[in-house]
C-alpha cells in the first residue's frame, strides 16, 4: 500500500544524509546479528531527530500510517514505535530473521513493517515468509513479526527503507485478520460474497466450538 507521498519521500532521502550511520549488526540479537549486512540509523536517542525538522519529518510519516484506512485495518495500531531508518549499498543484504517480541521502545512488537523510500536498482527486495514483496519508493508492507524475513542482496544501486513496529489493539494475527475481513464487508458492499462470509462463520464456529 502506498502511503507517503514522492514530496515526503524526497524530503526523507534528503535528510537521511546527513544522518549518523552505523554497521547493522551492532542493532541486532543473537542470529539475526551473523546475516544483517547493512547500514542503520536509529531515531531512538540521535541528536540529528531532535531538531525541528527531524521530528517533523518522522511526524508526517506516523500521519500518513494513521490516515491509511488500510493500514488501520490490518494492523489495528495501539501504538507504533519510533523508527530505524535502513541503508544498503551494493552487496547488502538482510537474511531470514524474525523481530524481537519486545521493540526497542520497550512494549510488545505485534507487526513488523517496511516503508521503502528508494529501492535498489536490482535486487534488494524484501522476502516475507518466502514470498518476494514488490515495493516501490513510498510503499508499505506490514507482516507479522514473528514471521520469517529479509532483504535479498543488492546488486545494483542502493536500497533505503525505514523499518518499525506496532503493537496492536489485538496480539493475535488470526483474530485480527478476522476483524479486518468483518471491517471490510461492513463498510463495502461489493466485498460482502457468500464465500468469504462463510468462510468468517466457520473460523468463527472452530475458534468458539465446544
Amino acid at each position: 500500500m502506498i502511503v507517503l507521498a514522492p514530496g515526503l519521500v524526497a524530503q526523507l532521502l534528503t535528510y537521511v544524509d546527513r544522518l549518523n550511520w552505523k554497521d547493522g549488526s551492532v542493532t541486532a540479537k543473537g542470529a539475526a546479528a551473523s546475516v544483517k549486512r547493512c547500514l542503520v540509523a536509529n531515531t531512538f536517542g540521535e541528536m540529528a531527530f531532535q531538531t525541528q525538522e527531524g521530528a517533523e519529518l518522522l511526524a508526517h510519516v506516523v500521519s500518513a500510517l494513521m490516515r491509511s484506512e488500510e493500514f488501520q485495518e490490518r494492523a489495528l495500531p495501539f501504538r507504533i514505535s519510533e523508527m530505524r531508518f535502513m541503508r544498503y549499498p551494493g552487496g547488502g543484504s538482510y537474511g531470514l530473521h524474525t523481530d524481537e517480541p519486545i521493540n526497542p521502545n520497550g512494549f510488545r512488537a505485534d507487526l513488523s513493517f517496511t516503508l521503502l523510500l528508494q529501492p535498489a536498482s536490482v535486487g534488494g527486495d524484501l522476502v516475507v515468509d518466502g514470498e518476494t514483496i514488490r515495493m516501490v519508493a513510498g510503499d508499505v508492507y506490514l507482516y507479522p513479526s514473528t514471521t520469517a524475513h529479509g532483504v535479498t542482496i543488492v546488486d545494483a544501486g542502493e536500497r533505503i527503507a525505514i523499518v518499525g513496529w506496532v503493537q496492536s489493539y489485538v496480539r493475535d494475527h488470526a483474530k485480527r485478520a478476522l476483524i479486518a475481513d468483518l471491517n471490510r464487508m461492513a463498510n463495502n458492499e461489493h466485498e460482502r460474497e457468500p464465500v468469504r462470509i462463510q468462510a468468517v462463520r466457520n473460523e468463527l464456529l472452530r475458534r468458539w466450538g465446544g
